[in-house]
């Protein structure tokens, strides 16, 4: 058995006699999970920021009405609207998270709105992106509260509602309109005016005003439940708390000697940290794929791809067993580096999506989230279980934690191996 598998093997035997780091690599990430996905199935939704949502209004011969629709949805303080210059920016910004959905008004909405949505082409339409769980009702609800409000102006206008009123009258003679519409149509014609000049609001909302949702693709780019949002969490916090408890048990091992015995042996330094970091990597791959399991066989969490989930759990792995080659060295005592340890992780679970997922995370903390590989890891993850991610998404995201991983054990190897050296001379 070569030297690295042997010390491996010896690191993964210590750990499980370690209840502590067991607790804090299984058990509270488990919890993690399990507590926040309950939480955000359950939480209310109109306490949050303003809900960001990308406004596309096609080019109309008249776009009095689309524009009056749209300045509606622009004074409202619980709506952060905004117009992005193309689709393909539009469909970036629900992928990753910056608008919760797209609002596209086409081209025929002045006709269907003069017909008081009794055409059939013509309503706006919703397009949600990823992680609108608890959101999608009161976007529904503000989008058509923002309908009804323009239509509700509208009455006030004796030309707009005349009309209207002939726009249904004139629907309701065309020969392709059943009978039983046609009778629809006419009754709403005269509702209308008798309506003219004295809109209710409760009057109005039983008109025929909607608005249709649709997706990016059908079942793509979006959490099945909120324990698909939770459980990649869940999934980072096991491997930070594999990176902490392996960093305080190699310095550990070199407070109480165990370090230089194995240095007398004709062991390199170099496969000595080999082992460590394999039976780090190993230790959190394995504890990954255990909450994968768990989450598909009981909490719905269902991944999209699992090729892109195994590639994205064996290089968030070695990405964090490098980081634990750096935090091995932030001390020379047995706890410093434990605590030291733990305050870099804090810190990079808060800036990363650890705690709060990312587009739950005002603007200037999203840009800070850039920094941590928290957020790298979790966005991989993510790509697998739920997100829909480009290629090169995908492989930004395994790029930067390759890059980390491969950083943190040149840098981490060459400082253990200095201290190593002045702590003999």
């Amino acid at each position: 058995m070569s030297p690295v598998l042997s010390i491996a093997l010896k690191d993964l035997r210590l750990m499980l006699r370690d209840r502590p780091g067991l607790l804090f690599t299984v058990l509270f990430p488990l919890l993690f999970g399990l507590f926040f996905g309950a939480i955000y199935a359950d939480s209310a939704t109109g306490e949050r920021r303003p809900l960001a949502v990308a406004l596309t209004v096609e080019a109309a011969e008249d776009p009095g009405w689309a524009e009056d629709f749209a300045r509606a949805l622009e004074s409202n303080p619980r709506l952060d609207v905004r117009r992005l210059p193309d689709p393909g920016a539009t469909d970036g910004a629900l992928r990753s998270g910056a608008v919760l959905a797209e609002l596209r008004v086409p081209a025929e909405f002045g006709e269907w709105f003069e017909a008081v949505g009794m055409r059939e082409r013509g309503a706006p339409v919703l397009r949600f992106g990823p992680g609108a769980l608890a959101e999608t009702e009161l976007l529904r609800g503000l989008v058509s509260g923002a309908l009804h409000e323009t239509l509700l102006r509208s009455f006030s206008e004796r030309d707009a509602t005349e009309r209207r009123r002939r726009a249904l009258l004139d629907l309701a003679d065309e020969a392709s309109t059943p009978a039983s519409e046609a009778l629809s149509l006419r009754g709403a014609a005269a509702a209308i005016q008798s309506l003219r000049g004295n809109a209710e609001g409760d009057r109005v909302a039983g008109l025929a005003i909607e608005v249709r949702e649709g997706s990016l693709e059908p079942g793509a780019g979006r959490p099945r439940n909120s324990f698909a949002i939770t459980f990649p969490q869940a999934i980072m916090w096991a491997v930070l708390g594999c990176a902490a408890t392996f960093a305080v048990s190699l310095v550990g091992e070199r407070a109480t000697g165990t370090l230089t015995r194995l240095r007398l042996m004709p062991i390199r330094s170099a496969q000595i940290l080999a082992g460590k970091g394999l039976a780090c990597a190993s230790v959190s791959f394995c504890v990954s794929l255990a909450f994968v399991g768990l989450g598909h066989g009981f909490f719905g969490v269902r991944p999209v791809s699992y090729p892109v989930l195994v590639l994205a759990l064996v290089v968030v792995s070695f990405a964090f067993a490098g980081l634990m080659m750096l935090l091995a060295v932030l001390g020379r005592s047995k706890t410093s580096p434990g605590q030291l340890a733990w305050g870099v992780i804090l810190i990079m679970a808060i800036t990363g999506g650890g705690m709060l997922p990312l587009f739950f995370m005002p603007d200037w903390l999203v840009g800070i989230s850039h920094f941590s590989p928290v957020k790298w890891g979790i966005f991989a993850i993510e790509a697998g279980i739920w997100r829909e991610a480009t290629p090169g998404d995908l492989m930004l995201s395994l790029g930067v934690l390759l890059t980390i991983g491969c950083g943190g054990f040149v840098v981490g190897a060459k400082a253990f191996v200095l201290s190593e050296r002045f702590a003999n001379d």
